[in-house]
């Protein structure tokens, strides 16, 4: 018997598991819109003394336009993955890698890429929800020479990380045989760990300010 599978069906299998996943994520994101929208008009009881109705209305609202566009998030993360696997986007920029450069660097500049599309399109989005949404309700604190300073140590630091990383990975995949998972599930805990030690001390403070508690010793 073959039991192997066409193009076709792995195609349909992959659309059909795709679509799925959108609907499940719609459907959840639309019916927790609809239920903080119609508990916003009164507080619940257990806050009911210390919450106004005024600032629950507010955190109602708030959790709903942001609910909202993070549904249009998830529309335009499914278009850019159709676009890449199904709409030949990958297969474009492997052409154009490829003719350019050989091995890992291939690799990285193949993965890189990827990620920069990723970026184009959430930048919209990112950009909504921190000067729209935030401010609208009084969040924002942030200027727009900020943000895209911050994008920009957020980019070089990525670039900074995770290209050795993404070389050792690619190694481990290319000359460390069948176990090569194995070695390189051990090699992401081990930097997993020493991000976890050097991030409050030195990427933290890249982004934000930190002062002591008032009153602690």
């Amino acid at each position: 018997m073959n039991t192997s599978f066409s193009p076709g069906a792995f195609t349909a299998l992959f659309l059909a598991a795709f679509f799925a996943s959108l609907a499940l994520r719609l459907w959840l994101g639309m019916r927790h819109a609809r239920f903080v929208q119609a508990h916003a008009g009164a507080v619940p009881a257990f806050f009911a003394q210390r919450i106004s109705l005024e600032s629950h209305r507010k955190a109602a609202a708030y959790t709903v336009a942001k609910t909202r566009l993070g549904l249009l998030a998830t529309l335009a993360e499914a278009a850019l993955l159709l676009g890449l696997t199904l709409g030949g986007g990958l297969a474009q920029l492997h052409d154009f890698w490829n003719a350019r450069l050989a091995g890992l660097a291939y690799g990285v500049a193949l993965i890189f890429s990827v990620m920069a599309v990723s970026a184009l399109v959430d930048l919209p989005f990112s950009l909504v929800r921190q000067f729209v949404i935030e401010a609208r309700f009084g969040f924002n604190r942030m200027s727009l020479g900020l943000f895209f300073a911050d994008l920009a140590k957020q980019t070089a630091l990525g670039l900074a990380i995770g290209t050795p990383v993404l070389l050792a990975i690619l190694w481990l995949m290319a000359d460390l045989g069948s176990l090569w998972w194995l070695y390189a599930w051990i090699f992401w805990c081990l930097f997993s760990l020493v991000l976890q030690l050097i991030f409050p001390t030195w990427i933290a403070p890249l982004f934000n300010r930190f002062s002591p508690l008032q009153g602690a010793r």
